[in-house]
């Protein structure tokens, strides 16, 4: 039985801000079977003559409907109180509108005015907001730009650029891994997204002081840091040596070398200390439950015979474990060592950085790279904190446009989101792992997705989300809720699916929907609707040129201007490119003036350009 939200239902008086003090109650259609009205207090249906059952294709997709209208109106503000439908206990909270919900039946289509507790709800925007993380509940995600660059970096400290970078390399993890997915490319088309080439991994390590860490893993820790530190010595010395009777010693392939050997030691120390954060981070219930095998420590035979730091790391891994309530929990050793490995794999031969800390990679590395840090920490979550800030920073060497950015942040945010669902994971406030539920519905909120695309891409928008949210939830139902005040996306949207919010003095009005259908309307036809553009098609810039040219036409005389003044104003006419505008204005200023032969060439080449746009349309035919 599929369901549907079809209206949303404002309960009087509940939305001063947006409707206006003492409103009536109202109701925003969305595009169901039905559409629906408040008749004194009792909502009534009339069959929508424009609803076809599987209209949206052979998806996921059940509806798609689109909240319109200018900046202020409140789009942003009807879908923000989907936020507080509940509380963060995912129990019903106070809530000024509620919803009406349609069934598709064997018997037909049913509906019922209740909260949208069956629909998982997930919330997009590519603004910059203020953060509300107590929005985030059960039953509703807010994956904004800014919620989700909140959750990157929130235990974070650092100065505003440390901060800055930390976000973008969060930002650029989900965008390789968004764009490495099946199907992607083909989605994708002729939207022509850039794809990273050369990545540059950072590895960091974080000196933490123990504090929560198991009392008989620290000796251990303390040994393997401090036996990093003697094999680089080691290591160095001996790659010396090597270079030294091979006669290979020349200072490029010294320097490579000892870069190769301080990055490697390096990744290994990085990721040591990252388990040690992670025990930090879980807190102190494991101080007196770290356990090794047989009693063994430090200064035992079996642990003292590892040579290399690498055998004492898997020594340690294979032989700690927690004893908790009777249960042992182990170390992901092969996870561990996967990462490890993983990273040191992808060290380059020479040093193009001049920074030991640093190396390049190309794209399919980088996803290997980011697989493998995925696997590592979701391979602690179950026994302890999941803890995904990232021992590796990422930063790309090429400059995205901000429209390009604004569709790598839009599907990357909700891929990213999705995978925590599917991997059960999700992170909260204090860092507690969360248990995330999967639903059968879902709804996503768009507000102005496609603020900063190339119209080209505004044209693609919805039938690129209909693709994307196809393949990413497949078998659900999934229906989208979209804000613009930008006609291009409404050609692809039937009418009835499409409530027009319009600011009329202090309060806003839903209009039923405009003269003409949106589906399939050419978008010059919906721009000269008054809703989109007052005042006609023109620039008000443009406009109040003309305006002074027809002045200074109907007033000045031939001795009233210089002949640079007449000249200024022939050029400015001769820019005019809405032909009626320009034929009409130059007739007056012929009339008017002597034109010299340099403008009348100028006037005849613009109308042999006219004239041959004229000819190449139908020879196209």
């Amino acid at each position: 039985m599929k369901e549907r939200i079809a209206g949303i239902y404002i309960k009087e008086g509940q939305l001063p801000e947006i409707f206006g003090e003492d409103h009536a109650s109202q109701i925003i259609n969305l595009g169901g079977a039905n559409l629906y009205s408040d008749v004194h207090g009792r909502i009534e249906a009339v069959e929508n003559p424009q609803y076809i059952p599987g209209f949206w294709g052979k998806t996921e997709i059940s509806n798609i409907s689109v909240l319109v209208g200018e900046n202020g109106v409140g789009k942003t503000t009807i879908l923000n109180v989907f936020r507080s439908a509940y509380t963060r206990d995912g129990l019903p909270g106070e809530n000024p509108i509620s919803f009406i919900i349609e069934r598709d039946t064997t018997v037909g289509v049913t509906y019922e005015v209740c909260d949208p507790r069956k629909f998982y709800t997930v919330y997009y925007t590519g603004h910059y907001e203020s953060f509300s993380m107590e929005g985030n509940n059960d039953y509703y995600k807010d994956i904004s730009i800014s919620e989700t660059m909140y959750e990157d970096i929130k235990f974070t400290t650092g100065n505003m650029a440390q901060l800055m970078l930390l976000a973008d390399s969060y930002r650029i993890k989900r965008w390789i891994k968004f764009r490495a997915q099946p199907g992607v490319s083909k989605m994708l088309g002729k939207t022509a997204l850039p794809v990273f080439e050369r990545i540059k991994i950072k590895v960091h390590n974080d000196e933490k002081r123990f504090h929560d860490t198991s009392y008989n893993f620290r000796p251990f820790f303390e040994d393997i840091l401090s036996s990093i530190k003697t094999e680089i010595g080691k290591t160095h010395e001996r790659k010396f040596e090597e270079l030294r009777d091979q006669e290979k010693l020349r200072d490029q392939k010294y320097d490579d070398e000892e870069y190769r050997i301080k990055l490697k030691y390096r990744i290994i120390e990085s990721v040591v200390r990252k388990i040690i954060l992670i025990l930090e981070g879980t807190g102190n219930k494991y101080l007196e439950e770290g356990k090794i095998r047989n009693d063994w420590d430090i200064e035992s035979v079996q642990y003292q015979k590892n040579e290399s730091v690498k055998d004492k790391i898997n020594w340690f891994l294979k032989n700690a474990y927690i004893l908790y309530e009777k249960n042992k929990i182990y170390f992901p050793r092969r996870e561990i060592m996967d990462f490890m490995s993983t990273l040191i794999s992808c060290i380059p031969h020479s040093n193009k950085t001049k920074n030991w800390t640093e190396f390049y990679v190309n794209f399919e590395q980088a996803k290997e790279v980011i697989d493998a840090y995925d696997v590592f920490i979701l391979a602690f979550k179950d026994h302890f904190v999941y803890d995904k800030d990232t021992p590796i920073t990422f930063s790309v060497d090429r400059n995205l446009s901000s429209g390009e950015k604004n569709i790598y942040n839009l599907f990357s945010n909700f891929s990213n989101w999705y995978s925590d669902v599917l991997n059960g994971v999700d992170v909260d406030e204090n860092r507690a792992s969360i248990k995330t539920r999967e639903f059968k519905n879902y709804i996503f909120l768009i507000d102005e997705g496609d603020v900063g695309f190339h119209p080209e891409w505004k044209k693609r928008f919805v039938n690129i989300l209909i693709e994307f949210f196809s393949f990413l939830l497949s078998n659900k139902n999934v229906q989208l809720i979209l804000t613009t005040h930008d006609p291009l996306t409404l050609s692809d949207i039937p009418k009835n699916n499409v409530s027009y919010l319009e600011r009329i003095g202090d309060r806003t009005v839903i209009r039923p929907d405009l003269d003409q259908n949106s589906f399939g309307a050419n978008i010059t036809d919906l721009l000269k609707d008054a809703f989109f553009v007052k005042d006609g098609l023109i620039g008000d810039f443009a406009k109040s040129k003309i305006n002074n040219i027809i002045q200074r036409l109907n007033t000045l005389t031939s001795s009233d201007l210089s002949d640079a003044e007449r000249q200024t104003l022939s050029k400015e006419i001769l820019l005019i490119g809405e032909p009626i505008i320009f034929n009409k204005l130059w007739s007056m200023y012929t009339e008017r003036f002597e034109v010299p032969d340099s403008m009348r060439r100028e006037y005849l080449k613009k109308q042999i350009e006219e004239l041959q746009k004229d000819l190449n349309k139908l020879d196209r035919k």
